[in-house]
């Protein structure tokens, strides 16, 4: 079922036990766009995801404040923005990019890089070739590193000719994620979080961040969002150099 931006977000606050109005105000203060079909509001060329995906991925990152995060599939750097975005605002915050035919911080297949690293994430954003064996490999390698209560997306899960291939894939991992699929986007998102564990820590040891201050109130939000906006402006978008 398609929805708009806002009740998609309630769905995914009810059905991650988040909070619905935080999520909104998020989604509402991120203007950086995404592909649009219509040259108005088209702020990246096709093949990047939507707006209004951004606007959910933003505001994912913002509630959640992932310590570190992993894109896998940069292309022209629209999920990149809104992810570094968030990570401004919420003042924390490291994304690793991993892409086998873009600028990326690793050049390599994603699958190859999963199996490689020993690290570990608390929010995953997957873009890739969208081939079910692709897509089962990265899902199956990626939880594996997803530290408890992380979450994992995949893009473009609705999508009317690859989204097949994508569901197929991550049920062939064996994982039943939640999907949506939000107006004007045809691609959609499959969404999954790793249950919390709060006997066993399986996170590697590594140097901690400074604690992050507690959340802004609306004024200084703002403040912060058209800061990010303007650094993710004139150090990735103008370049096109990465999703």
């Amino acid at each position: 079922m398609t929805m708009n931006l806002h009740e998609t977000l309630w769905k995914i606050a009810t059905d991650f036990n988040l909070d619905a109005d935080e999520l909104i105000r998020y989604a509402d203060a991120d203007e950086i766009g995404g592909y649009h079909t219509n040259p108005h509001f088209k702020k990246f060329e096709c093949g990047a995801i939507w707006g209004v995906e951004g606007q959910i991925i933003y505001a994912l990152v913002c509630a959640l404040q992932p310590e570190n995060i992993l894109e896998l599939g940069t292309l022209r750097g629209c999920s990149y923005a809104h992810m570094e975005a968030a990570t401004i605002v919420n003042e924390g915050g490291v994304i690793t990019t991993v892409d086998n035919a873009h600028n990326a911080d690793f050049n390599m297949d994603a699958a190859e890089y999963l199996r490689t690293s020993d690290d570990t994430w608390d929010f995953v954003f997957e873009d890739t070739g969208h081939g079910v064996e692709i897509t089962r490999d990265i899902w199956a390698l990626a939880v594996q590193r997803l530290n408890p209560g992380g979450v994992i997306i995949s893009h473009d899960a609705m999508h009317p000719t690859v989204g097949i291939e994508v569901r197929t894939g991550i049920e062939r991992a064996g994982f039943s994620p939640k999907y949506y699929l939000t107006a004007p986007s045809d691609c959609g998102l499959a969404i999954w979080r790793k249950p919390l564990d709060t006997t066993v820590s399986t996170r590697k040891s590594v140097t901690k961040t400074p604690p992050r201050k507690t959340k802004s109130p609306a004024t200084q939000l703002a403040a912060k969002r058209q800061a990010a906006v303007v650094k993710v402006a004139v150090d990735r978008i103008s370049n096109k150099e990465g999703n």
